[in-house]
């Protein structure tokens, strides 16, 4: 598939992962994307008249969607009259076609382009059908704005408005994420439940990627987002847990080496965008533009796949150790005697330089984290995030946010700490609130502060003290604070965060029944929000279950790899047990913020 964006031809690459895994067909997602994305092309439902030329205009962050749910250049093909395949954005492509497609997340920010882009085109080109598809589903508020703000059918001759039901999209056999990166906002902020009934959908549509697509799944949708459903035989229970109930873990820094690459860099639909060229030779050099150095992150890197999910701080040794193991296997050539022993030597050849050149993609990367992790300021940061998680020495904690300020260091940096310490301790101190207000409005400005603030305020991140905290004892009961910690050989999911062990996954954990956490009724009634398990008594003889978690709000990184630490310590107690984490996004702090606070915060 080629696309351009700002009048730049760019390679529409596939490094999607395998989605080999046998139960839950993850892969059935993709063919029902491509099947339904061909249908639309070659139909008639986006062209009028007898001229069936088109122009596709698709939002750039569609574009790795598109590709890992499936969607390839066939679908755009010449043979289905596609002209050009362009990004929206201001800058308007005017290949002439008589079809004007676009597809877009309802996302009312991408409105006043879409806009701009057809009324432009439309008027250049002539007489135009535009056809808006929105992903995954139409709302209301865009079709509101488009109609009553914009005016767009009286702007245009013809316009149709639609949606592609593309909602699932599997980024690698245990994560599926519908890639909504603002449904906590959606939800929380703004109120809308637009996100809950795609979200009922998407579990529906779960049940027709296991190996008896029967429809088996119930929805019931609740006062909180909890879904009551059938199982079908192969799932043993799904668990469907709302962010709020854990607002702290997204706000601390992730510590395993994929998380780090999501805190420094930041994902995107399963890819990574390096502001470095990374060569598997070792040299490191500056890249002016990112796009063209995407790096795929899923389990088809064998590499990646052995240390994603593993402490940094043990990354190195266990590159040093892939690296030896390599330069023996090469060594064994010397050994060779025979044409038998060159040709089993030549066989395995390809997959050994291939891991070879992806230990030396790995050990650039974490060189260039291990520069900042090694720095003086990444160790303060985190001890103050383990201080806030212990509440422990507020008074330093406070003076070294307040340097934060007076430093004038990125503005999501520092709201991450104050809202770790607003959530930790059900608000902060009146003073300490009034405090720290004025300080960052001194810093930052009177407006973007008091913006933040109100919307923080809104989704229960940051709010003045009014009861006691009951972190304290959760923390205790729900063991979030391991005292002792084996980074390298870890015995317990507080290693993905140093210390700290997710409350989501505690909750995993007990609903898996790891431990007894759920046993006390006063524990489970400090965790905010309705509870819900569903459990499936049948018994599939010869096949491994699988426990689907469902996450609405985000997941983070480092959180998916504590669930995989779970599956790992199942196997080893003779219980298997296959994971499979479904999620609005895979969120982060940053990420999470930034779709909260109304401004470009990346000051």
């Amino acid at each position: 598939l080629y696309w351009k964006k700002e009048r730049r031809s760019c390679l529409y690459r596939t490094h999607m992962a395998s989605l080999s895994h046998d139960v839950i067909k993850l892969s059935s997602l993709r063919d029902t994307a491509r099947k339904e994305m061909n249908q639309l092309m070659e139909g008639n439902s986006i062209v009028t008249g007898a001229d069936r030329s088109k122009v596709i205009v698709i939002e750039p962050a569609l574009v790795d969607v598109f590709k890992y749910s499936g969607i390839t250049s066939d679908a755009f093909k010449k043979e289905n009259q596609v002209k050009g395949i362009f990004s929206l954005c201001p800058d308007v492509e005017f290949t002439p076609a008589k079809n004007l497609v676009f597809f877009l997340r309802p996302n009312p920010s991408l409105l006043r382009v879409l806009t701009a882009y057809a009324t432009t085109y439309c008027q250049k080109v002539g007489k135009t059908s535009v056809f808006i598809y929105f992903v995954p589903k139409k709302t209301m508020m865009a079709e509101h704005i488009l109609e009553t703000e914009y005016r767009l059918s009286e702007r245009l001759s013809h316009v149709t408005i639609s949606e592609f039901d593309m909602d699932l999209v599997p980024l690698d056999d245990d994560v599926i994420s519908m890639e909504l990166g603002d449904s906590f906002s959606s939800l929380y902020l703004h109120g809308d439940l637009s996100p809950l009934h795609w979200i009922a959908k998407s579990i529906i549509k779960l049940q027709q990627c296991d190996s008896d697509p029967s429809p088996r799944f119930v929805e019931k949708v609740l006062s909180q987002p909890i879904f009551v459903l059938e199982l079908t035989p192969e799932v043993e229970a799904m668990y469907v847990v709302d962010r709020g109930t854990d607002l702290l873990t997204p706000l601390l820094t992730q510590l395993t080496y994929e998380g780090l690459i999501e805190e420094l860099y930041g994902i995107a639909t399963g890819h990574f965008d390096p502001p470095f060229e990374v060569a598997a030779g070792g040299d490191v050099k500056p890249v002016a533009d990112p796009r063209d150095r995407k790096i795929p992150l899923n389990g088809n890197d064998r590499m990646f796949s052995d240390i994603r999910d593993k402490n940094f701080s043990t990354v190195g040794s266990i590159l040093y150790q892939k690296s030896v193991w390599v330069k023996q296997s090469y060594e064994r050539r010397k050994e060779v005697q025979g044409l038998k022993d060159l040709k089993e030597f030549m066989k395995g050849l390809p997959e050994m330089q291939e891991f070879h050149r992806l230990i030396g993609v790995h050990t650039n990367i974490a060189t260039q984290i291990g520069k900042t992790t090694q720095s003086a300021d990444f160790r303060k940061r985190i001890s103050m995030e383990q201080k806030i998680i212990q509440q422990d020495d507020e008074r330093e904690v406070l003076d070294y946010v307040e340097t934060l300020i007076n430093r004038h260091e990125p503005f999501l940096s520092v709201m991450r700490m104050i809202c770790m310490m607003s959530v930790v301790n059900n608000g902060l101190k009146p003073k300490v609130f009034d405090q720290l207000k004025e300080s960052l409005m001194l810093s930052y400005g009177i407006p973007q502060v008091i913006a933040a603030f109100h919307n923080l305020g809104r989704c229960g991140l940051l709010i003045r003290n009014e009861s006691r905290s009951v972190f304290p004892l959760l923390r205790k009961t729900a063991r979030l604070w391991a005292e002792e910690l084996q980074e390298a050989n870890p015995t317990d999911m507080a290693y993905a965060y140093s210390g700290y062990t997710p409350l989501l996954s505690r909750i995993v954990e007990a609903m898996g029944g790891l431990s007894g956490l759920f046993n006390d009724n006063d524990v489970l009634e400090t965790i905010p929000g309705d509870k819900a398990e569903i459990r499936n008594d049948a018994e599939v003889p010869g096949s491994t279950r699988v426990i689907i978690v469902y996450v609405i709000g985000g997941i983070t990184n480092a959180e998916i790899s504590t669930i995989r630490f779970l599956e790992n310590k199942l196997a080893s107690l003779g219980e298997p047990r296959h994971f499979v984490v479904a999620t609005t996004n895979v969120t982060s702090g940053s990420k999470m913020l930034e779709s909260i606070l109304p401004f470009d915060c990346k000051l």
